[in-house]
């Protein structure tokens, strides 16, 4: 059985802060049954850190 693998969409950087950025992903069709929405922050500066949603 070979099934679809469901579509990624990237979305650009969008800046929610000084030096503080969301990275989003978009995993489906963008509608009913499948859609899992991918989230990580990135925080630049001195000591930058990645937080994973």
């Amino acid at each position: 059985m070979n099934q679809a693998q469901p579509a990624l969409s990237r979305h650009e950087p969008l800046r929610i802060a000084d030096d503080t950025w969301v990275i989003q992903a978009t995993l489906g069709e963008g509608k009913a049954p499948l859609v899992v929405h991918l989230n990580s922050m990135v925080i630049t500066g001195a000591e930058p850190i990645v937080v994973d949603t």
